[in-house]
């Protein structure tokens, strides 16, 4: 297990916002499922592809362990949700994560966190966590570089479906929760509305809709314990980070995720454009770690 505890922190201090906000659980989200898609396991590869772009994460905060995701967007940095690694006056003291598809039985490639990079809006506040103007945005820097691809910010439209992957605990509309596996997987979700009557428009809201409206055995909804996972469009493009979730794991349950695409611009102030010679030492460690 990897735990950085000189974590550096960057947060921005920011004035009172008078924003109303109705606090659904916060601690997202992966997976609720149709009990045909339990049942048959048809959901059960959708997550392989990604494969070294989703992370399963842990942090210290408050003396407790809190368990959420985050997805690697280039080799020294990933993106996930605030909320996990600060809330209220409780900041995380150390960080630490990996790739594996299995949090306990294949953990993976495991790096610690040097560096957590709080948006400027996000001030601990759960509140507030979906209010318009309100960005549930963390990047983190590894202590060591990830070898890989990569991954642009892109966009999605209205009604655009887009595949969500994370950690977190199982259910079903007809089972309830399932036990806690620790497992990776991936969903469908389709950006019904952009925000709601409780969350701002720079938020993606889904409805999981029964089989019969939505004919998508691989539509599914958002589960307690992996704020952060991301959404990811038909081009490879990560779109959304999930952050909240109304609802027990029921038909008709909301979905809540970040559109990234409005802050790109400050992720892009974090995470620098790789030099070629730095592209080039990647190369060499991956060429040593697959000859290992």
């Amino acid at each position: 297990m990897r735990v950085k505890m000189d974590l550096q922190v960057r947060k921005t201090a920011l004035c009172a916002l008078l924003l109303a906000g109705l606090m659904p659980w916060a601690r997202a989200q992966a997976s609720v499922m149709h009990d045909a898609s339990y049942n048959t396991g048809v959901y059960t590869t959708l997550d392989d592809q990604y494969q070294g772009a989703a992370m399963w994460m842990n942090a210290v905060r408050a003396g407790q362990t809190v368990q959420f995701s985050a997805v690697r967007i280039d080799p020294w940095y990933a993106v996930t949700a605030a909320h996990p690694l600060w809330t209220g006056s409780d900041v995380a003291t150390s960080a630490w994560g990996g790739f594996g598809d299995n949090i306990v039985g294949n953990p993976g490639l495991e790096v610690g966190i040097d560096e957590m990079h709080f948006h400027p809006t996000w001030n601990g506040n759960l509140t507030q966590v979906l209010a318009n103007g309100w960005a549930d945005l963390a990047v983190i820097k590894f202590d060591e570089p990830v070898p890989g691809p990569t991954i642009d910010i892109g966009s999605l439209a209205l009604g655009e479906m887009f595949d969500t992957v994370g950690f977190g605990r199982p259910g079903t509309p007809g089972l309830g929760w399932l036990t806690e596996d620790k497992e990776r997987r991936a969903f469908h979700q389709y950006a019904d509305t952009f925000g709601s009557s409780i969350a701002g428009t720079n938020y993606v809201r889904n409805f999981f809709e029964p089989l019969s409206n939505r004919n998508d055995l691989l539509a599914g909804g958002g589960s307690p314990g992996a704020s952060g996972g991301g959404g990811f469009n038909s081009s490879g493009d990560l779109t959304t980070l999930v952050v909240a979730g109304v609802g027990a794991p029921g038909y008709l349950m909301s979905t809540y995720s970040l559109r990234l695409d409005l802050y790109d611009p400050w992720i892009q102030t974090i995470v620098p454009e790789p030099s070629t010679l730095s592209l080039l030492l990647l190369s060499v460690l991956a060429l040593k770690r697959r000859h290992r």
